[in-house]
């Protein structure tokens, strides 16, 4: 019976390790620097055209339709979007996130660069979407 328990709870261990190893590594900026082609994936074709709208206009980089034949990934989430109860205080949050990774040789993912963004967050002058600031953002990053 103690066999048995010795067993279930070494197995039981040994799963929690492996599970460890699909962790993206965080890696740096200067790790894409000399990549161009970018695939731009976010959750609704609005963000996808206002960061593509972006990243056009500097034309350091060349937007691809296919994952595969990207360099890198530059991923947009939308985190968080409230509003305040309608009777009563509270305030407004629109948090974002980009992130831009691509896959090393070992077929594991490598996080390159990464920042949040909250647009009713005091700024300087009026605020732009999260879509329109990180990318920007990226793009002072990569220079």
């Amino acid at each position: 019976m103690k066999n048995l328990l010795l067993i279930i709870f070494t197995l039981i261990f040994s799963l929690s390790v492996f599970g460890q190893t699909d962790l993206p590594i965080i890696g740096k900026i200067a790790d894409i620097q000399s990549k161009k082609k970018v695939y731009i994936s976010a959750e609704t074709t609005d963000s996808r055209n206002l960061i593509a709208k972006v990243l056009e206009k500097d034309k350091t980089l060349e937007i691809v339709s296919d994952a595969g034949k990207a360099d890198f990934i530059l991923e947009f989430k939308q985190v968080s979007k409230s509003a305040p109860v309608k009777y009563g205080g509270g305030q407004f949050e629109d948090v974002a996130e980009m992130s831009v990774y691509f896959y090393n040789s070992e077929k594991r993912k490598v996080i390159a660069w990464s920042q949040t963004k909250d647009y009713f967050k005091k700024g300087w002058g009026l605020p732009k979407s999260n879509e329109n600031y990180l990318a920007k953002q990226f793009l002072k990053a990569i220079k």
